[in-house]
């Protein structure tokens, strides 16, 4: 689930079932959702948990922590930010 707003797309449900998971798929969605961010010059953020391995793909997204709350900490992807593509990984 995202909302989409005028300078900030936000992340609020992402989940894929276990026997989809390191296969790229999460990969493909969110550089797509960062292309569309960078398109509208808006930034995107998510909270994660701070133990959810998913949190390991934010970071090599360029996804950085500007929050910390209790357990859950809140991400953001800058607009200006590249979107890196397989070729740079």
């Amino acid at each position: 689930y995202v909302l989409r707003g005028a300078a900030e797309i936000r992340v609020i449900d992402i989940a894929l079932l276990a026997q989809y998971r390191g296969q790229g798929i999460g990969t493909t969605l969110l550089r797509s959702l960062l292309d569309e961010a960078r398109r509208g010059a808006r930034r995107v953020t998510i909270h994660v948990e701070e133990n959810n391995p998913a949190l390991a793909l934010y970071l090599r997204l360029g996804f950085t922590q500007i929050e910390t709350h209790g357990l859950y900490r809140l991400m953001a992807w800058p607009a200006s930010a590249p979107v890196m593509s397989q070729e740079t990984e």
